[in-house]
């Protein structure tokens, strides 16, 4: 936690106006122009942030969470002031200014009786070393699932998306499958590809769940509003695709220099197929990448992105995490798929051709934001 250190008179701090924010939900979300399904006491919308296919991004309304949000997808959460920040794409010093403007205070002359606040409740854990082992995560991913994936409806779903596990040096150790799966939406037990979230140290932080269905005799993701759930925490954490040339774990010595970072699973596994001598990660969410901490013997990052358009929000996540990384004393680069696909993913899927050839193609694309060009 950080150490807190009083209030200044005349002034309201950060947490302050997140706190109060909170109580002012319905007016940050029309100021955001959301829209969604109000169920219950949330409101449900698919994340403008990103590619949601399904409304997974769910907004406290009333009680005791008011002002919170989850995108159960990714693990990005937070309270109202982090929702305009992330949905906007901008820090807290640009948000006070719309903050304070929705709750009607001037910061001239801020209200004598403000709420005495010492820390924000997503501040908790931004520190490295406070984040503690996901238990559950841990039980769920070695004693709820299993590592026999070749011939299970996880192997069919990826081979539906372009993905032939066979084709990997080795089967990603942070995947498993999970033949019942429980989805709180349905109340029913779905098979599922399960992904576990570690840091660079190996402490499992979180578990990631795609529930799978069977529709047309071709696995796909379940037909459910959330499709994808997350357990645990993503911060500081990533999903270990490939190893590289090297074999070696992040926590393991003589890891190697260099890796590629990307947002989503499917789009890490095709380029870890395009590129069998490189490490793959994967954050889950592009807000999640600057999140990220890598062994400082880490030197070189790549930065697989989505070609999700000029103006995308997402375009400032992946800059503010260009700059986190330099900031680190990392050189960052940026590999782009060619410019008339979505992510890498739709690229293996469209090229069909074998591993080694959509190698060789994607090297092509080098001039238009491939791996050696400086972010």
């Amino acid at each position: 936690m950080r150490e807190y250190k009083g209030y200044r008179a005349g002034y309201v701090t950060v947490a302050q106006a997140a706190y109060m924010l909170n109580d002012h939900i319905e007016e940050v979300i029309s100021y955001l122009g959301l829209s969604g399904s109000r169920q219950g006491d949330s409101l449900w919308l698919r994340n403008p942030t990103r590619n949601d296919h399904n409304p997974s991004l769910q907004i406290r309304l009333k009680g005791e969470s008011k002002g919170k949000w989850k995108d159960q997808a990714t693990d990005d959460r937070g309270d109202a002031l982090s929702l305009l920040c992330y949905i906007r794409g901008i820090d807290n010093k640009e948000a006070m200014p719309i903050a304070l403007s929705i709750l009607g205070i001037s910061r001239d002359n801020p209200p004598s009786a403000l709420p005495q606040v010492k820390v924000r409740d997503q501040e908790m854990k931004d520190d490295y070393a406070e984040v503690q082992e996901s238990k559950w995560a841990k039980e769920y991913f070695f004693l709820k699932s299993t590592a026999d994936i070749l011939g299970s409806p996880v192997d069919a779903y990826l081979q539906n998306r372009g993905i032939d596990l066979r084709k990997l040096s080795r089967i990603p150790e942070s995947l498993r499958y999970c033949a019942e799966a429980y989805s709180a939406e349905d109340q029913k037990k779905h098979p599922a590809m399960v992904w576990l979230y570690r840091n660079k140290d190996g402490l499992i932080t979180g578990a990631h769940t795609t529930y799978l269905e069977q529709i047309g005799g071709v696995w796909k993701k379940a037909r459910l509003k959330t499709a994808k759930r997350m357990n645990g925490t993503t911060r500081f954490s990533f999903i270990s695709l490939a190893r590289g040339e090297t074999a070696h774990s992040l926590s393991q010595p003589n890891h190697g220099t260099r890796t590629i970072i990307c947002e989503g699973i499917e789009t890490g596994l095709s380029l870890a197929l395009a590129y069998p001598q490189e490490r793959v990660i994967a954050a889950g969410s592009v807000s999640n990448i600057k999140n990220i901490r890598l062994p400082s013997d880490v030197v070189d990052v790549c930065i697989a992105m989505d070609n999700d358009g000029e103006n995308a929000p997402s375009l400032k996540a992946y800059i503010a995490a260009a700059e986190t990384f330099r900031n680190q004393g990392k050189t960052v680069y940026r590999l782009f798929p060619k410019h008339n696909f979505g992510d890498f993913n739709d690229w293996l899927c469209a090229a069909a051709l074998p591993a080694d050839a959509v190698s060789d193609s994607m090297s092509e694309a080098a001039g238009e934001g491939g791996d050696d060009v400086p972010f």
